[in-house]
This record gives C-alpha cells, structure tokens and sequence, in this order.
C-alpha cells in the first residue's frame, strides 16, 4: 500500500494532475483539457473529473490522503462545496484554491514570501507573518502589468500609434505579417476577434524581437517588467517585513520562458529598504507540488 496526495494545477489550455507519495516523488501523472471557472465551468468540471479519474484509476482511491486543486477563475464561483459535490468523488478529502495561491505554496514550499505571477495575466500574492498580501490581478481590461496580454497589445497599439504619425517602424512591418495582418485595418479586425489568451500568443514575438535588438520591441518590454516590478516593490513595501531576508519566486510563463524579460523585471525591484532573495526558476517544475507544503 502506497499512500499518495494529489495536487492539481488548472490553467487555461491545460489541467496537469500529479499524484506524490509521502516523500514528495511522483507517481502519476494525468494531462486534461483547460479549467477555468469563469470562462467554463462546466468544461473545468469536466477535466479535473477526468483527471482526478485517470489517477485514481491506476492507482487505489483509498490510498489518497487528500487533493488540492488550484484553478483560475474561482472568485466567479460562490459555492466551492457545490463544485467539489460535482466533481463526484465523495470519499475524497478535495480542497479548492485560485490558482495564485495553488503557485504561492508550491514555489515558497509553504514559507514566507512573495510569488510575482505574468503569464497571460499577473499578479503579485504572497504570505508574511501568516498574513496575506496581494496587489493587482484584475484581470485584463482593469490591469494585469507586465502580463503576456499586456506586451502583445502594446504590441498591437504600437501599430496604431505609427499609423497615426505616418512612421511605420521595421517592428510594426514585422509584427503586421506575424499576426497575418497585411494592414492597420486587418490588425484592428483581428485584435477584435482575439480573446485574451489568444492576443497574449504573440508576446513570444515581441520578447524574441526585443532580445535580438529591436528598440521598438525593448520599449514595450521595459513598460511591461515595469508595471510589474511598481507591483512587486507595493506588496513589499505592504509586508513591512523586517525580520530577515524576503523569498520573491516567479510564476507563470512569461516570466518563466523568458530570460530576457526576468532580468529586466529584477533590475527595476527596489531592494533598498529589503534584503531580497530570488529564488531560482525550476525547469520542468509544475504547481501541483504544492499539495506537499499545503497546512
């Protein structure tokens, strides 16, 4: 008998379930489609039910201590019992958390400190003196600094901007026939028609050009690690944390992926008044760990 926990990383184009033995080794590992409460939760439902099966199937249910899913878009959901009675396994020990939080245990191993999360979108979370800290995360349209869906629209409004003055730069020209845009006019159409994570696609794009030299490119990039490092620098100047040094981690793949982008975000942290210590980023490192840490 091989008791095992399950913790769950929900995102928007994948749900990942690992299941751990006591000493924190993988044993299993399922992959299902997207989880995102606010955008469909009959469809979240849907992939953590068949992740949490895929699991449960190959190894035996009795055996679960417990599992811990973390998931975007909670806040849009008021009855978390209501969803873990839908996810239909009542003998299981389920706890539900949003996804930065899921991120903040699993990078800091339960301990103090801060998690500066950019993918498509950004926040920054953390736990100081057992008290919570939180600065941004409001979504697209009211902020998300510094995110995957902020550099590609700047990206997008650059254009615009240009079309304006009648100076097309060597940066819109390329960024027009990456997204398929032979115009200002198709550009508009199809930032339109884009969601969200489907507009955050082309930072990949903007990070590569910015890398290789491109000032038009650098600029955005500079605007964006900036919006994150002011939210970064807030929550530390919240935590009034003097005790010793700060653990700040990072999440997310625009962060993560993106070498370039992390080292300018780190230049631009205030460290004057706060010892901070950067954890390093884990190759390969999934959030679903932090059922391990989790009290």
């Amino acid at each position: 008998m091989t008791e095992f926990s399950i913790g769950i990383d929900c995102g928007g184009t994948h749900t990942v379930a690992i299941a751990y033995d006591q000493h924190a080794d993988m044993l299993r590992k399922s992959v299902q489609g997207p989880a995102n409460l606010a955008v469909d939760p009959t469809e979240a439902v849907k992939n953590i039910h068949a992740a949490i099966l895929a699991i449960t199937q190959s190894l035996n249910e009795k055996d679960c201590n417990k599992i811990l899913i973390g998931i975007a878009g909670l806040s849009a959901f008021n009855e978390i019992e209501q969803l873990i009675a839908e996810l239909d396994f009542p003998n299981l020990d389920i706890k539900i958390i949003n996804d930065a939080q899921l991120a903040l245990i699993a990078r800091l191993k339960g301990q103090n400190g801060l998690v500066a999360i950019a993918g498509t979108g950004s926040v920054v979370t953390g736990i100081v003196d057992n008290r919570s800290v939180r600065v941004g995360g409001w979504g697209h349209l009211l902020g998300d600094e510094g995110s995957g869906y902020q550099i590609s629209k700047l990206a997008f409004q650059q254009v615009t901007k240009e079309t304006d003055l009648d100076e097309i730069s060597n940066f819109s020209k390329a960024f027009l026939k990456e997204i398929g845009a032979k115009n200002i006019t198709d550009l508009i159409s199809i930032f339109y028609k884009l969601n969200k994570k489907e507009v955050a696609n082309f930072t990949p794009f903007v990070l590569k050009e910015a890398k290789d030299g491109d000032k038009v490119a650098q600029s955005i990039v500079e605007t964006a690690t900036k919006g994150l490092a002011d939210q970064i620098n807030l929550a530390m100047n919240k935590t009034d944390w003097q005790k010793s040094t700060l653990n700040l981690a990072f999440s997310g793949s625009v962060v993560e992926k993106s070498s370039y982008y992390r080292q300018l975000l780190i230049k631009k942290i205030n460290c004057e008044h706060q010892e901070i210590n950067i954890l390093p980023v884990e190759s390969d490192f999934n959030n679903a760990i932090a059922v391990i840490y989790a009290k």
